[in-house]
This record gives structure tokens, C-alpha cells and sequence, in this order.
């Protein structure tokens, strides 16, 4: 449970940082924790004070770390194989993610919108899938390396 809400204050943390950067690049001088031109954001903006904003986006965001966590429990001390894990792990995060990432603000409720979101995610997923997987094999190979060793 300690291990949720770490993941919780994370994920507040780093969208925090993102909602700051954000408006400093294109808020004109305004903050904006959430995007005032999506979807999601003309309907907070329209309806809720900034306050009530704030509150949901923090919401949010602390929902996206904690999705992260239980995603990361896949990998974790499993018997299925590498190609069940990834494929449950990745409907699990994409279907969080598109969600909430509506919610957030980050795109418009349009289809195709939703689809290069999609196109985005899978490239993201595909190059850290990649790279995750090679410094695992490195790190595999370097201890079966060290255990010759030590049986010779």
C-alpha cells in the first residue's frame, strides 16, 4: 500500500512538472494544469473554478503514477512468458492511459486524435519495450558469465 501512494505522489510530481513547462511554453504567461483548448479542459473550464481544476488534475495525475506501478507488477515474479506479459501489460496501460490522457486534457475527444495517441503510444511502447529488453539480456548475460566463472 506504502508502494501506491510513493506512486501516487510520483505521478502528482510529474504532472506537476509537465503542466508547468507547458504553460511556460505556450500558456502566455498563465498557468494551466490542464490544457484549456482540449476537449476536457474547455468543459473544466467552462464549469469549475481553478481550484476544482487543480484538485482533478492532481487526481489524474496521481491515477497515471499508480497505473504505471500495477503495470509494473506484470513483470514481476510471473510464470508466463515474455510475449503473454507484454501483450496484457500493454491493453493494460493503453487502456488506462487513453482514458485518463482524455480526462488530463492531453487530446481532443476526436477519432483521430484518439488514433495518433495511439500511433504515438505504440512507438513509445515499441523503443522502451526494446530497449528494456536489451539491457535485460546484457544484464542476464553478465550474470550467467559471472556464474561460469565461479563454477570453473
Amino acid at each position: 500500500m506504502k508502494a501506491l501512494f510513493k506512486s501516487y505522489g510520483i505521478g502528482i510530481v510529474i504532472g506537476l512538472m509537465l503542466s508547468i513547462i507547458f504553460s511556460y511554453i505556450f500558456g502566455e504567461g498563465h498557468y494551466f494544469p490542464q490544457s484549456p483548448v482540449s476537449t476536457m479542459g474547455k468543459l473544466y473550464y467552462a464549469h469549475l473554478n481553478e481550484p476544482s481544476i487543480m484538485l482533478l488534475s492532481t487526481l489524474l495525475w496521481g491515477l497515471i503514477g499508480v497505473l504505471f506501478h500495477i503495470g509494473g507488477y506484470l513483470f514481476e515474479g510471473t510464470e508466463w512468458p515474455l510475449w503473454k506479459i507484454t501483450t496484457v501489460h500493454f491493453i493494460l496501460m493503453l487502456g488506462g492511459l487513453c482514458p485518463l490522457g482524455i480526462l488530463a486534457g492531453w487530446f481532443p475527444l476526436k477519432l483521430i486524435a484518439i488514433l495518433s495517441f495511439i500511433v504515438m503510444y505504440i512507438i513509445v511502447y515499441i523503443i522502451i519495450w526494446l530497449i528494456n529488453f536489451h539491457q535485460n539480456k546484457k544484464h542476464i548475460e553478465e550474470i550467467n558469465r559471472s556464474l561460469l566463472e565461479r563454477n570453473q
